[in-house]
């Protein structure tokens, strides 16, 4: 017959090495008593019911962190992308809505001309000196308005 410390200290053992591997509780200790009276079984179940507790909770700590990590980066991506992208649409809608005739205007492919005729989408554009050379085009197609008045 194992002597009773001899079986205490087999049985602390393999509960240190369960703790080890699942990363149960470390503070649980079997007196005499408890190895002697085949306590240990009951232990063994609560510590594995400890196990998946601790899993359970830390698998929704995870998600949880991942759906915040989600949350900050599309934050981010509209306030650095997005909203300045809508801030400079608006901007060139209100010029292109505020363009009148006589207005001299600078077109995507770096062209200076003065409006002459303007209509829903499109305005008719003269460039250089020469009264002959009149252009329809679209307002897409004009990147920046100087008013007539200003310098």
């Amino acid at each position: 017959m194992i002597h009773k410390s001899v079986l205490c200290i087999i049985v602390e053992m393999a509960i240190e090495r369960e703790d080890a591997l699942t990363g149960a509780a470390k503070d649980v200790w079997i007196t005499f008593s408890d190895c002697i009276s085949g306590s240990y079984v009951k232990m063994k179940e609560e510590i594995k019911m400890l196990n998946l507790l601790s899993e359970t909770a830390s698998a929704g700590g995870g998600m949880m962190l991942m759906i915040v990590y989600i949350v900050i980066i599309g934050g981010a991506m509209y306030f650095f992308a997005i909203r300045p992208q809508k801030k400079e649409q608006k901007r060139m809608n209100a010029l292109l809505a505020s363009m009148e005739v006589g207005d001299t205007v600078v077109t995507t492919s770096g062209f200076y001309g003065v409006v002459i005729d303007i209509t829903d989408e499109d305005c008719i554009v003269e460039f250089g000196s020469n009264k002959n050379c009149r252009i329809p085009m679209k307002k897409a197609a004009i990147a920046e308005v100087e008013k007539a008045g200003q310098e």
